[in-house]
């Protein structure tokens, strides 16, 4: 079992969109995989529970709270997505909140951590969609993750902005996850026609070697619109760039994170 966070502290990087699909991905494969959205915009649950999202009911918040006092199985919480063998746990905007309730809370950062610990036996994979920012909540994701890949457009602000999540993701695993390494970086919203992406590209695989770089997601509007129908890109349109690079890329992370 393999707990993988996707993860940039800027929005529009293709977190969410990676998330929902490799998470999919893997549960097409045959195996079982939790879905945990961890973002207060909830927009993982809005692609995939569409009729949950900003509802009320069982949501990250309440099975993180509940485990402060009691066992809370998971059961009560999560949602059975139409996808065989996936299932989400939802958020809202009330995770926000959380910065602020449990922010300097001693031990607030391992919740998530300790509410999944008696669960992760049941899933294959657990992915964690964290939120476009450095805080809590990305914390908890990275501190209960064993794997932390960084998806990134090839952009120079982006680029810059990688120093940041590079030296947080090693503080934690040097002081609090031991067992936390980065998987490596995702570029998104690729177009090799462009001059600045191929520089940027050389550059990093310059500086980070050839197999730190993940295979790339093209750009693609089908990958859009497959989020607004509330699919997968795999079955709204299997034949689209979205698909097959999205399917590289899960090749890539399930070799990675099963050796």
């Amino acid at each position: 079992m393999a707990v993988i966070t996707f993860c940039n502290r800027k929005g529009g990087t293709g977190k969410t969109t990676t998330s929902v699909h490799v998470a999919g991905g893997i549960a097409r494969r045959g195996m079982k995989a939790l879905l945990v959205d961890i973002d207060p915009q909830a927009h993982a649950t809005l692609w995939l529970a569409r009729e949950r999202a900003g509802q009320g009911g069982g949501s990250i918040v309440d099975f993180l709270r509940i485990n402060e006092a009691e066992s809370q199985r998971l059961d009560k919480v999560i949602v059975e997505t139409s996808i065989e063998g996936l299932w989400l746990l939802p958020s809202d905007k009330g995770a926000a909140e959380m910065e602020v309730t449990y922010g300097k809370r001693s031990g607030a950062a391992h919740m998530l951590k300790n509410a999944l610990s008696s669960e992760q036996d049941r899933f294959h994979y657990i992915i964690i969609d964290t939120p476009p920012y450095i805080g809590l909540l990305m914390t908890m994701g990275l501190l209960t993750a064993d794997y932390a890949y960084i998806t990134m457009p090839l952009q120079f602000l982006a680029i810059d902005g990688l120093k940041d999540m590079m030296l947080l993701v090693k503080k934690i695993s040097q002081k609090a996850n031991s067992g936390l390494s980065i998987g490596g970086i995702i570029p998104v919203m690729f177009n090799a026609r462009l001059m600045s992406v191929n520089r940027h590209l050389n550059r990093l695989k310059e500086e980070f070697g050839q197999d730190f770089i993940l295979p790339y997601i093209r750009q693609n509007v089908r990958l859009s619109e497959a989020a607004e129908a509330g699919r997968l890109v795999f079955d709204f349109a299997p034949q689209s760039h979205g698909a097959r690079d999205y399917e590289r890329l899960i090749d890539r992370i399930i070799k990675d994170t099963s050796e």
